[in-house]
């Protein structure tokens, strides 16, 4: 019995036993070091066949073609101990992390991408799928945590594409109806009674309430360091179809987040580099929508070229010509449905019914496939070398990031036999979204599939004339156009062994 303590012989529970050789050195022959600011050294260590069980990746560090010898620490240089101690529980415990219990704060969640990272980069299955459902279940988006959010997730974009654009439509998603709060500093800066798609004020059961304010005021907008957001996500906020606000709001803030950028109000228009900002207004504004007391507002800041103020004023006299412009606001549904089981009209053909299901499809775009609250035994969603695990159910909504032209397979374990649907067609196009199914029959709750569309990046060719148009003023303190360092590396780096002697703390 040498070797293991009185709890350990006591405790007839295998994973308790698991667990509580963590804590036994004779068992811990793997050895990690992390260096802090000051040129601290840190270590942890852990047994290697647990951690090899675990991870492919550390399977090959020990026993393969990257192993290192049993005396070696191994230098971990892209992240911290604290996470790298939350990775070792995880694996040792497979139990949730109480931290992350609720995700309020910018600081927590860059940490829960942190531990996203080292799950990814050490091929831990069951790591990211818990990441992501922390994502999906207890990250909280307010108005106090949304911009600081947007502000930090920039950095895990390359590396951790599917947990940002996940966590990017969740905060956008919250500002579509919460602009307001996060860039007006006295109160709704839109006009009431407005309407659009429809005729009512409301959409997607949230009331909202606006007041009468005087048009063509500058004084309530105001972008400052604690709501700046990177341009290529302010430029795909602003492109979106669902913001709850009108053409003329969204004018307005583009105004004051270039006069931001460029650092003043005045002369901007004077550079010959200026025309890129009128085709950003084309792009990011539609002006056939405001109504004429609007185009007026907007003739009233004389902030535009004249030219372009022609423009826009000849073609809104010519569309209320035709029939009076009322205040519009944007508020079209994010989503996509694809009714899959039943198409074209044709019945749902109820063959039998299974307990397992298999569903294969891809996408030409990439975006987001939404599930909501189910039950179910096992849920595997599969793509490319990347597997999301469920297990018993989804609690609220599920978001999956799905690339664009590769195939998915989703793997359904129910506890109860679920009725069989026939798939009457396999190929879909809705909203530029090119949907094929590989599939011919499905459980009956899948028979309407939905997706989040994701915007378009910026035109390279368009952030390249906006980069040389701001190059000709000098950009003020604390303000940025771009992101250019990452705060993890281009690549996954798994250490060397240390040439240093080992240190404990």
């Amino acid at each position: 019995m040498a070797g293991l303590d009185t709890k350990q012989v006591a405790n007839n529970d295998w994973g308790a036993r698991i667990k509580d050789s963590l804590e036994d050195e004779v068992f811990n022959d793997a050895s990690f070091r992390f260096k802090d600011l000051f040129g601290n050294y840190t270590e942890i260590r852990a047994n290697r066949v647990i951690l090899s069980l675990a991870s492919p990746v550390f399977k090959k560090q020990f026993f393969g073609s990257l192993k290192v010898k049993s005396e070696e620490s191994i230098d971990i240089v892209d992240g911290t101990a604290e996470t790298f101690r939350d990775v070792i529980h995880f694996i040792y415990t497979e139990e949730q992390i109480k931290k992350y219990g609720k995700v309020e704060t910018s600081g927590l969640l860059i940490n829960l991408l942190d531990l996203s990272y080292f799950g990814h980069k050490y091929e831990i299955t069951s790591l990211t799928s818990y990441t992501s459902f922390v994502i999906n279940n207890n990250l909280v988006i307010d108005k106090n945590n949304v911009i600081p959010i947007l502000q930090d997730i920039e950095h895990y974009k390359l590396n951790l594409e599917s947990e940002y654009f996940i966590i990017r439509s969740k905060c956008f998603n919250f500002l579509d109806s919460n602009l307001d709060p996060i860039f007006n500093k006295t109160g709704s800066f839109d006009q009431g009674n407005t309407s659009s798609p429809g005729t009512s004020g409301s959409c997607n059961g949230f009331e909202h309430k606006h007041k009468q304010i005087k048009f063509g005021s500058s004084e309530q907008i105001e972008i400052n360091d604690c709501n700046f957001l990177p341009f290529a996500t302010m430029y795909q906020l602003l492109k979106r179809k669902s913001l709850e606000v009108s053409e003329f709001q969204v004018y307005k803030l583009l105004k004051e987040y270039v006069v931001c950028l460029v650092g003043k109000d005045e002369d901007i228009f004077k550079k010959e580099q200026s025309i890129v900002l009128t085709r950003l207004f084309r792009e990011l504004v539609d002006f056939s929508k405001c109504s004429l007391q609007q185009i007026d507002a907007v003739g009233e800041d004389s902030w535009l070229p004249k030219d372009f103020l022609l423009e826009i004023a000849f073609r809104a006299i010519k569309m209320n010509v035709q029939q009076h412009q009322p205040i519009q606001r944007r508020g079209l549904p994010d989503f996509i449905l694809f009714p899959i089981g039943e198409s074209f009209g044709k019945k749902k053909s109820i063959i039998n019914s299974s307990i397992k299901f298999e569903i294969k499809f891809k996408i030409n775009k990439s975006a987001m496939l939404v599930l909501k609250q189910m039950c179910f035994q096992r849920f595997v969603l599969s793509q490319g070398a990347r597997t999301e695990t469920i297990r018993k159910e989804i609690q609220k909504k599920h978001l999956f990031f799905i690339e664009p032209e590769l195939e998915v397979k989703i793997s359904l374990t129910f506890e109860t036999p679920e009725v069989e649907v026939e798939v009457v067609n396999s190929q879909f196009e809705t909203n530029g979204l090119d949907l094929k199914l590989f599939t011919t029959k499905i459980p009956t709750r899948f028979s309407t599939l939905e997706f989040i569309s994701i915007e378009d990046e910026i035109e390279e060719s368009l952030m390249k004339e906006l980069q040389e148009f701001l190059d000709c003023f000098e950009k003020p303190k604390g303000k940025g156009f771009q992101f250019e360092n990452s705060k993890l590396p281009s690549k996954f780096e798994f250490g060397a062994p240390s040439t240093l002697p080992p240190t404990k703390t």
